[in-house]
């Protein structure tokens, strides 16, 4: 039951703001948690294998998530998102402060 609403809260903060590119290459932080393409939560377990969820939502097939440059980076307000071979968009999935839009960790 807290999964699910641990789900349903993180699918209502998706808001997409301008990307500003640049180069940069993902790699996977145990402990940190993800976003794939505005869909599925993802982690990284300890050999840094990244570890998403596999709901089915319109947003995981959506050429402008999964057609993107690979190795960019961009901001996305608190969030940081790369484009990654094979994976598409993946963003940190921290809950933002809509009042400064610093990150804050979610325990």
């Amino acid at each position: 039951m807290k999964s699910t609403r641990f789900l349903i809260l993180f699918c209502g903060i998706a808001v997409v703001l301008g990307k500003k590119p640049r180069s940069g290459t993902f790699k996977c932080v145990h402990g940190v948690l993800y976003r794939e393409n505005e869909c599925n939560l993802c982690y990284c377990d300890r050999n840094q294998m990244l570890l998403c969820t596999s709901m089915a939502c319109a947003s995981h097939d959506d050429p402008k998530y999964i057609r993107c440059n690979v190795g960019t980076t961009w901001d996305r307000k608190c969030n940081q998102c790369w484009c990654t071979k094979g994976g598409g968009t993946i963003c940190t999935a921290y809950q933002c402060d809509p009042k400064n839009l610093k990150a804050k960790k979610i325990s």
